[in-house]
């Protein structure tokens, strides 16, 4: 039982540790929390030595998933997403790039979405961006 497992978590106040704990929370568990730190590079370090597992943004490990130094496994149930937020001042003069970031992810993401990963929406933007570029031609 993953339960049961030393768990080298994410700190307090990530997104990434916020659905971790509702997850056990939702089967009814509490995790084998071994150490929580803030580094991810660490605690992949840590997971490869074999301390413990991980709960990591599959992006965050793509490359030691890849070259084997870690592997993942496929938890029963929903898909996990990550809520992932733009913050800025709000009376703050954004660049021209920042503003048209912005608005783009306003256009393909907008406030009751449903949860898609971060890589669905960077997808959508470029699609967005290449259409939008390919009617106008060269320049």
């Amino acid at each position: 039982m993953i339960a049961a497992e030393p768990i080298i978590m994410k700190e307090i106040g990530s997104g990434t540790r916020r659905v971790v704990n509702e997850l056990f929370e939702k089967n009814g568990h509490a995790p084998n929390i071994l150490m929580e730190t803030s580094n991810t590079e660490f605690i992949k370090q840590l997971v490869q030595r074999g301390d413990g597992i991980s709960f990591l943004v599959r992006q965050s490990a793509a490359v030691e998933l890849e070259e084997g130094r870690l592997a993942s496994v496929a938890l029963e149930g929903s898909k996990i997403f990550l809520d992932v937020s733009i913050a800025y001042l709000k009376n703050q003069h954004l660049s021209p790039s920042a503003q048209a970031f912005l608005d783009m992810l306003r256009k393909i993401a907008p406030e009751k979405a449903p949860p898609q990963g971060f890589r669905s929406i960077v997808g959508d933007m470029l699609k967005n961006w290449e259409q939008t570029n390919l009617r106008k031609g060269p320049r």
